[in-house]
């Protein structure tokens, strides 16, 4: 009985010790898991292929810088077109006010020339009127000297 409680006791430990094996086996494999996975993230993260908090974090910031760049762009972009729009509608108003003028003396000098023709017209017929007045006067006057 000594000899088969050894032998169980045996066979119990040798099963202990297989369970202990098996676990540190495992544990280690485990370990060996992990550090080829850090070895492929570390290489990784130097090839650029994984992002880390770091590089998230500088990528972040390189693509704000470049919204802000391009906001910049757009801005200047806008003003350079509002300049330039607000100097070509300049240049039409002066053309615009140029045509006016132009069109204003046309129509002075127009007016002038109606103006000057109708005082001449009127002249010309008071002068006719005056002539009628002292033929008239000169005939009226005539028969009476004689």
């Amino acid at each position: 009985a000594t000899a088969y409680a050894r032998a169980m006791a045996s066979v119990e430990d040798q099963s202990k010790v297989a369970e202990k094996e098996a676990e540190v086996k495992k544990e280690q494999e485990q370990e060996v898991a992990d550090m080829k996975a850090n070895q492929e993230k570390e290489f990784a993260e130097l090839r650029g292929e994984v992002m880390t908090e770091d590089t998230m974090l500088g990528l972040k910031q390189r693509i704000e810088e470049e919204k802000k760049a391009r906001i910049e762009g757009l801005k200047k972009s806008r003003e350079q077109f509002e300049k330039e729009e607000r100097a070509k509608m300049e240049e039409e108003l002066k053309l615009m006010e140029a045509k006016m003028n132009e069109q204003t003396q046309r129509e002075r000098a127009e007016l002038a020339k109606k103006k000057e023709q109708l005082y001449s017209r009127g002249e010309k017929r008071r002068q006719e009127m005056q002539d009628e007045f002292l033929q008239s006067a000169n005939e009226n006057q005539a028969p009476q000297t004689r």
